[in-house]
């Protein structure tokens, strides 16, 4: 992902999935919707199941959050997705 001057804002880690309930071809409960983007370093506390509600152990905890803390959340709204590269339409600093 890069901003609209070239510049690398960092690499997409997460997708961030919302309800859409506007889908009305769709079951109740099975549409979603891309809110945003997680960019930046990868943490690997969330692959080892220390996401953001687990706090023990607190040396782990504390490590893995500090790591997330250099992640950013871009809005959908905010991303220009129609070429072959992701841009960032607005200001990155927005976290997560």
């Amino acid at each position: 992902m890069v901003d609209p001057a070239g510049r690398s804002v960092g690499r997409v880690r997460d997708v961030v999935l919302v309800p859409d309930p506007t889908r009305a071809d769709a079951p109740a409960g099975t549409a979603y919707r891309i809110d945003g983007l997680v960019v930046g370093v990868p943490v690997d506390g969330d692959r080892l199941g220390y996401g953001r509600t687990v706090h023990a152990p607190r040396l782990l905890a504390a490590l893995f959050t500090a790591r997330r803390r250099r992640q950013r959340y871009i809005r959908w709204a905010d991303i220009d997705h129609t070429g072959p590269t992701i841009v960032l339409t607005a200001d990155p600093g927005r976290r997560r």
